[in-house]
This record gives C-alpha cells, sequence and structure tokens, in this order.
C-alpha cells in the first residue's frame, strides 16, 4: 500500500487548516506503515483515538470560523463533520470483533474523505474565511 505524501495541490492557503489536514494525512500514514508492516493490530486501536482526538480539534475549529463568519453552508459541512465521527465510532466499535478488517476500512475511509471533503467541500470554503482574514 503506497501511504500519502502531502504536495501543495493540497493546500487550502490557510495555514491553520492546512497544519491539520497534515496531521490527518499522518494519522493516515500511520495506519498504512501499520499494514505495510503487518502491525495493523498493534496500531489501529490508538490510530483511531487520534482519529477521534483530530476529528473533535478539526472539526471545533472550523465550525467556531463557520459561525463566526456566518458561512452560508455551515449546515451541510458541519452534518459532514457529524457524519465523519459516527463513522470513527462505529470503526472503534468494531474494534474488537475483527481489528484487520477495521484497519482496512480506516484507511479506505481516510483516504475517500481526504480526497473527498478536504479538497472539494473545504474549498467551498476558502474564499470566506479569505475574507474574513485567514
Amino acid at each position: 500500500m503506497i501511504c500519502v505524501e502531502w504536495i501543495d495541490k493540497f493546500a487550502l492557503g490557510i495555514n491553520e487548516i492546512d497544519d491539520q489536514h497534515k496531521l490527518l494525512i499522518g494519522i493516515m500514514n500511520k495506519i498504512c506503515t501499520a499494514l505495510n508492516e503487518g502491525k495493523e493490530k498493534e496500531v489501529i486501536g490508538d490510530v483511531l483515538k487520534e482519529m477521534d482526538d483530530y476529528a473533535h480539534a478539526h472539526f471545533a475549529l472550523e465550525e467556531k470560523y463557520f459561525d463566526e463568519f456566518n458561512y452560508e453552508k455551515t449546515d451541510e459541512h458541519k452534518a459532514w463533520h457529524k457524519a465523519f465521527s459516527a463513522k470513527v465510532q462505529n470503526l472503534m466499535n468494531s474494534l474488537a470483533e475483527d481489528p484487520e478488517s477495521v484497519s482496512i476500512d480506516t484507511i479506505s475511509f481516510l483516504g475517500g474523505w481526504f480526497i473527498d471533503h478536504t479538497q472539494t467541500f473545504d474549498r467551498d470554503y476558502v474564499k470566506c474565511f479569505h475574507d474574513h482574514g485567514l
């Protein structure tokens, strides 16, 4: 499995958000590396906890700005955040049953999320955030 490297194309031009998105890539690469080394069972629990912590911090930051800047797609975006958090909880709940499958599901989910959400939906708020000085 090929891990992900941050490239300039991923940047939104909002340093705080880009730095957090780099953390998400780091989380993705932890599970990717573990899968490549056959050590996914040893790290998946920590990775899921890290994903959960990341989601709380990152979504709180974005949502603070959504509310502060009166972002027009706030409700839609918050719904995506809730869906992410729910998926992480589902993965955590499934961990004891089948850690190997959870590891594969996790990397697949994160890869799809990164492309679909951070590179599509997050780009929708860039102008709004820039207009407000970020």
